[in-house]
């Protein structure tokens, strides 16, 4: 049975390779769903490739990198027909920034944008880009590893090769354009995280106003 990719559906009776018992799509994400290991008994995600050879190279070489704020990948199948390749990694832990924006302080929109600025900087030195999902639909935001920082893990959706070492003007171009989509990101948690504080302060000046008036 092949998962539809961006269906809404409950596919909780697909399972894929006789282990991985898929169920609902995550989020907005398109192709990618919670999905249950049932040989090491974990929850994991599940993201169906599409046909590109880039897109299966891109995956190759993920595998072989580690950072913190990159799920790993744990298994994939690249040899079958191209409607049933996929890519297993870790299930990321945390808030997504797009289905519920997390509640950030200056200080840590900041310290968000230092570990995706490492990464970015960490994949380009391999070869790939990272362009980060429409609507940050793959950035999540976990703050209860650390008491000084929250931890970011993107998923590996949006990972692409860059041009070739002879193509540097177009390297470089691919690396900007990286960047200024997290810059881009980053602005639009900043605006609302500053949004939801102003809109606390007008909710609790109303308030102070109504008991002043009623006291």
């Amino acid at each position: 049975m092949t998962i539809v990719p961006g269906s809404g559906a409950d596919n909780g009776d697909v399972v894929l390779d006789g282990r991985y018992l898929i169920g609902r799509p995550l989020g907005t994400q398109p192709r990618t769903y919670d999905a249950h290991d049932d040989v090491l008994g974990r929850n994991v995600l599940v993201t169906v490739l599409g046909s590109s050879t880039a897109d299966l190279e891109c995956i190759r070489i993920a595998a072989s990198l580690s950072h913190t704020s990159l799920t790993r990948v744990l298994d994939a199948n690249l040899e079958t027909v191209a409607e049933t390749r996929f890519v297993v990694t870790e299930l990321p832990l945390g808030t997504s920034i797009a289905s519920t924006p997390p509640q950030l302080s200056d200080v840590e929109v900041e310290q968000v944008r230092c570990q995706l600025q490492q990464l970015l900087t960490h994949l380009h030195g391999h070869g790939i880009g990272h362009r980060f999902p429409t609507g940050a639909t793959g950035v999540h935001i976990d703050r209860s590893v650390s008491d000084t920082a929250p931890r970011v893990s993107t998923l590996l959706d949006g990972v692409y090769l860059l041009p070739p070492d002879q193509l540097s003007s177009a390297r470089d171009q691919a690396r900007i354009d990286d960047f200024a989509r997290l810059g881009s990101l980053l602005e639009d948690v900043g605006v609302s995280t500053s949004r939801r504080r102003r809109e606390r302060r007008r909710t609790a000046g109303h308030h102070v106003a109504q008991h002043r008036a009623t006291a």
